[in-house]
């Protein structure tokens, strides 16, 4: 994110959850910039909200709404009652249903400044699937460099080919998970990080995991 977001860019955060993320592109885009922000949940929806408040990112545009493969309404699963972050939209689901909500493709809820996005992060449970073939299906309409940080799962994992034969640079993103990592990563120069980002190819098999695709 340091590395490919400027300020003045227009961003998605598609999975905001309670924003940590959304607070860090809000930073980065700066008072020119815009974040927007897209999550589906209501109660992880109000704590958005309140974070981004109490941050006072201004620049950060909120959106209670799941993004699907159609517009409507979808029932939502929680799939651990101590981890509200485990709520997805997949109907295979082993959690129980939390209720209905409103949804609406990606590219319907973008519509206004589709052109203008150069980076879009996505971490939906494992429901990724229709909102990255909707980017791959409007590629042409966003902004260029076009960054895409998506986390894939099993049941997409096939999308990681088809975002190659669309030009994009594919990248793995080499998720370390200790205190000790994120403090020694944030005292470095951001193009020091680089080392992070595995480049495959689509020979490389399917793996899950997180994701970078660049379209130049």
């Amino acid at each position: 994110m340091q590395q490919r977001i400027k300020a003045g860019d227009t961003v998605v955060d598609v999975g905001a959850n309670i924003g940590y993320f959304s607070c860090l592109m809000s930073n980065l885009v700066g008072e020119t910039g815009q974040v927007l922000a897209i999550e589906a949940s209501p109660g992880i929806f109000s704590q958005l909200t309140a974070n981004v408040q109490e941050n006072g990112c201004s620049n950060v545009q909120m959106l209670n709404l799941a993004v699907w493969e159609r517009p409507g309404e979808i029932t939502m699963y929680l799939e651990h009652p101590r981890n509200q972050g485990r709520t997805t939209l997949l109907a295979q689901s082993s959690g129980a249903p939390v209720g209905t909500i409103r949804c609406d493709r990606l590219v319907n809820i973008l519509s206004p400044y589709i052109e203008d996005i150069s980076f879009i992060k996505v971490d939906v449970e494992g429901a990724e699937r229709p909102v990255l073939e909707d980017i791959l299906a409007n590629v042409s309409r966003f902004k260029r460099p076009l960054n895409v940080v998506a986390e894939i799962s099993p049941n997409n994992a096939d999308l990681i080919a088809e975002f190659a034969k669309s030009g994009f640079d594919c990248f793995r993103l080499e998720n370390v998970y200790d205190v000790g990592f994120y403090m020694a990563a944030r005292a470095k120069d951001p193009a020091a990080l680089d080392p992070c980002l595995k480049p495959i190819a689509a020979s490389d098999g399917h793996l899950d995991g997180d994701y970078v695709f660049v379209l130049r």
